[in-house]
């Protein structure tokens, strides 16, 4: 689709190495897609990088304040979609928690509002040194 976006996160030290990816639609703000790399994932025993959904998730955030619209602009859309309810209600807690993100009742879609989303960037793309 012409419309939709690949990102990779890597690092400088080993940019043939892909830490996470997002697939981003830009036409209505909404994050297609997002996989992080086994080795990143909470659940691994040698979880190397901690917060790579964190950041993938802030730059769709920063990606949805440059939407042309703006009955969209700011907002970021995205659908739960696991192998089992089970897991879906756990992913969608833990966007709740972590990431601000907002449940629409009765559907796999969740959004970030544009004060969350600018909180997100703040977080894991406005770093200090």
């Amino acid at each position: 689709m012409k419309t939709r976006q690949t990102y990779s996160l890597v690092t400088d030290e080993e940019p043939a190495i892909i830490q996470g990816c997002l697939i981003y639609d830009e036409s209505i703000p909404y994050m297609a897609y997002i996989e992080i790399a086994p080795h990143n994932r909470s659940s691994s025993s040698n979880q190397v990088y901690d917060d790579v959904a964190g950041c993938l998730i802030a730059h769709a955030c920063k990606l949805s304040f440059l939407h042309e619209d703006d009955r969209f602009k700011g907002w970021l859309t995205f659908d739960v979609l696991e192998d089992s309810t089970e897991e879906e209600i756990k992913l969608k807690s833990l966007y709740k928690q972590k990431y601000g993100a907002i449940e629409i009742p009765g559907r796999s879609t969740m959004y970030i509002d544009p004060e969350n989303g600018e909180k997100l960037i703040q977080k894991y793309l406005t770093r200090k040194s």
